[in-house]
C-alpha cells in the first residue's frame, strides 16, 4: 500500500512535493509535542523534589529519587526555604 502511493505520488512532480512538506509537517508535530512532554517530566520531577523538601527530605535523597542534579535541588531548596521566611 505505502508503495504504491510512494509510487504514485513520485509520478507527479507537484504531488511530491506536498507529499514531502505533509510528512515534514507531521515529523515536526511529533517532535513539538515529545519536547512538551519532556519538558513537563522535568516540571513534574522538580515538584516531587519540592514535596520531598516539604517534607524534610535531605539533599542527597532528593538527588537518589529525582535523579536531578544537585546544583539544581540546592535552587529549588532555596526557594523553598525563601517561601518560608
Amino acid at each position: 500500500m505505502a508503495k504504491e502511493m510512494l509510487e504514485r505520488v513520485s509520478a507527479d512532480e507537484l504531488l511530491r512535493q506536498k507529499y514531502y512538506a505533509r510528512e515534514k509537517a507531521i515529523h515536526d508535530e511529533m517532535s513539538r509535542i515529545g519536547y512538551a512532554e519532556m519538558k513537563g517530566m522535568e516540571k513534574g520531577i522538580e515538584k516531587t523534589a519540592e514535596a520531598a523538601f516539604r517534607k524534610g527530605a535531605d539533599l542527597d535523597f532528593v538527588a537518589e529519587i529525582t535523579g536531578l542534579p544537585i546544583s539544581r535541588l540546592k535552587e529549588i531548596e532555596a526557594k523553598i526555604k525563601e517561601e518560608e521566611n
